[in-house]
């Protein structure tokens, strides 16, 4: 990021970096926690059957 005598500039390349920081947390955050949430429930699901499967084996 390069620095300008005209603090004008100095303020949108600061505003510019601050928003795409968050704008890239924000898509990384809407990226992972739903990925997140399929896995966890289909770990359950699936830990659930083989559960039931141990007992109806048994």
């Amino acid at each position: 990021m390069s620095l300008s005598i005209d603090s004008s500039n100095v303020l949108i390349e600061e505003v510019a970096h601050t928003s795409a920081i968050y704008s890239g947390f924000k898509s990384a955050t809407f990226a992972i926690v739903p990925i997140s949430l399929v896995f966890f429930v289909m770990d359950k699901l699936v830990f659930k059957i083989k559960i039931k499967k141990i007992y109806i084996l048994v």
